[in-house]
């Protein structure tokens, strides 16, 4: 659920604004409450689910921006009254934090920063359609690189800042950049780490205990990320019992997951279940489990292809699961709608497919 992406913009975000306010302790909470604006989205609708376990759509404010911008105003209503802050940028950069996690969580932004950072598409369905960890690095490379120029500019702009401090913060910033465009981890990992040393150096005064109330407005995330990596883990696990074939032990894990509170999509868990009866020789099961994965989306899904995979799979010929025509239609649906590309090429191969074999009643349809 946390991504590093969102939490170096929270960071980022923070370290623009000199906060001031009649209540003391805001200037030291400041960096935590940015961090948790920035994640503010994924721990609402975390809760949301948690606390009304039968809410189908996980992610009414991923996709609503109207939605997500009065949540942000109430935020912002609060600092003011609380917190007695009256700074009109103080409420704008609370407002660009948690909008920018819609931005940083949408599809053609994520594949933007694929396609900037190198990262190719996966071979297989997954999320989002790229590798995980070279998404990870692909984040800290774009966005570790805004907070790199945030902390130099911060540390620069600081009137007890030396002048040799000064001049080499300046330098460094503009090396960071450079570092970045080579996109060689190696070198902007390198470049990164002298710039947050240098940074960390000049603004060691402003280094105290009391930063640590900063933690707690990461109460409310630190729960949710505990409740999604207990979730994950449960995943992983049957993931590896499905790989060595072991699928009744897979089904009970994926089972146990889905009881547990999670805010992120359960469509490749279903998928995963269906496979495992699938190859148990359970097509009724598996067939239900896939309708499952169908419905727990508002929106065409990888259940539907799974489905049509499963009605045009030669081994039920003579049964009526074999249903050729059935998944003709469903993999048409996915091809017209605006699924994933890796999906919807693998929809577009098992319908040429079907085609080929000529078992269709009526293949111009």
């Amino acid at each position: 659920m946390a991504t590093i992406g969102h939490t170096l913009v929270g960071l980022s975000f923070a370290g623009l604004s000199r906060v001031k306010s009649r209540d003391q302790r805001l200037p030291y909470v400041w960096i935590g409450l940015m961090v948790l604006m920035a994640h503010l989205v994924d721990v609402v609708e975390w809760f949301t689910v948690v606390l009304v376990p039968g809410w189908r759509n996980g992610h009414y404010l991923t996709h609503s921006p109207l939605y997500t911008g009065i949540l942000a105003g109430i935020i912002c209503a609060g600092v003011a009254i609380v917190a007695k802050v009256r700074r009109p940028f103080v409420f704008l950069l609370i407002v660009l934090t948690v909008l920018s996690h819609l931005l940083l969580d949408w599809y053609g932004g994520r594949k933007a920063l694929a396609d900037a950072a190198g990262v190719l598409e996966e071979t297989e369905i997954g999320k989002d359609g790229f590798p995980l960890r070279q998404m990870i690095v692909a984040e800290i490379w774009l966005f570790g690189l805004l907070l790199i120029e945030v902390l130099l500019w911060r540390a620069a702009s600081d009137k007890r800042c030396p002048t040799l401090g000064r001049s080499t913060a300046g330098f460094l910033a503009a090396v960071a950049v450079i570092a970045a465009g080579t996109r060689i981890a190696a070198v902007w990992g390198l470049v990164y780490a002298i710039c947050s040393a240098h940074a960390a150096l000049l603004l060691r005064r402003d280094l105290t205990w009391r930063l640590a109330w900063g933690l707690v407005p990461l109460i409310p995330l630190g729960i949710c990320l505990c409740g999604e990596l207990y979730s994950s883990h449960l995943v992983a696990t049957a993931r590896d019992r499905m790989m060595a074939g072991e699928y009744r032990q897979a089904i009970s894990l994926y089972e146990r997951s889905l009881r547990f509170p999670a805010r992120a999509s359960r469509v490749s868990i279903f998928v995963n279940i269906g496979q495992c009866y699938e190859y148990m020789k359970e097509p009724l099961l598996a067939e239900a489990t896939f309708l499952k994965a169908i419905h727990a989306d508002d929106t065409p899904n990888a259940g539907q292809y799974w489905l049509a995979w499963l009605y045009a799979n030669q081994n039920w010929r003579g049964t009526p699961m074999y249903r050729p025509d059935e998944a003709a239609r469903l993999l048409r649906e996915l091809i017209n709608s605006s699924i994933r590309p890796r999906v919807k090429q693998l929809s577009v191969d098992l319908l040429a497919e079907l085609e080929r074999r000529g078992h269709l009643a009526d293949p111009a349809k």
